[in-house]
């Protein structure tokens, strides 16, 4: 266990190899559905910032990035239910094929706001992927990503590999449950 979570309880779920292999397996079906045409991949900040540069390493196609900054909480991990823009995009997306990476999904609030706000831009496609996708057995799915790293219950709470809580625990290269 890395020394400075020593005391914290933390299982691992997802291991750097399982992670990598995944990671893999979603850049050959990304390429695939732009079938070779460049991608403007934009990632989600903060927490897809690592998920992002091991996935466009991975990707085969032609790809730009950029980057789009957004808050949904009020306090303290708290949803406030509003999502706010904090960093908008250095460039136009109108007629590009657009790739949206989010580091995780538990709910459509945030991810249905972003997709929308980039649709509005006029891409010529414009495709969704998250790193984890939170979800409850019974749960109907409201909003539709087209490319799943992995899915989780919604019952447990996760960090690392770009996941965080309270601003902790991002550069885990792993994906823990915390038991808080």
């Amino acid at each position: 266990m890395d020394k400075q979570f020593e005391t914290d309880s933390l299982e691992i779920l997802k291991d750097e190899k399982t992670i990598k292999t995944r990671i893999g397996e979603l850049a050959i079906e990304i390429d695939k559905a732009f079938l070779g045409e460049d991608i403007v991949v934009i990632g989600v900040l903060k927490g897809a910032f690592i998920f992002l540069a091991d996935l466009v390493r991975a990707l085969r196609s032609d790809i730009t990035c950029d980057f789009l900054g957004t808050s949904d909480y009020a306090e303290e991990s708290k949803l406030s239910g509003e999502v706010k823009i904090t960093l908008d995009l250095n460039s136009p997306v109108k007629g590009k094929n657009v790739l949206l990476v989010e580091d995780i999904a538990s709910d459509a609030l945030s991810f249905r706001y972003i997709y929308r706000n980039i649709e509005s831009r006029e891409p010529k496609v414009l495709k969704t992927c998250c790193f984890i996708k939170k979800e409850d057995e019974n749960e109907s799915e409201d909003f539709s990503i087209d490319f799943i790293g992995f899915k989780v219950s919604k019952k447990i709470n996760i960090v690392g590999y770009g996941i965080d809580y309270e601003g902790r625990y991002r550069n885990l290269p792993y994906v823990a449950r915390l038991e808080i």
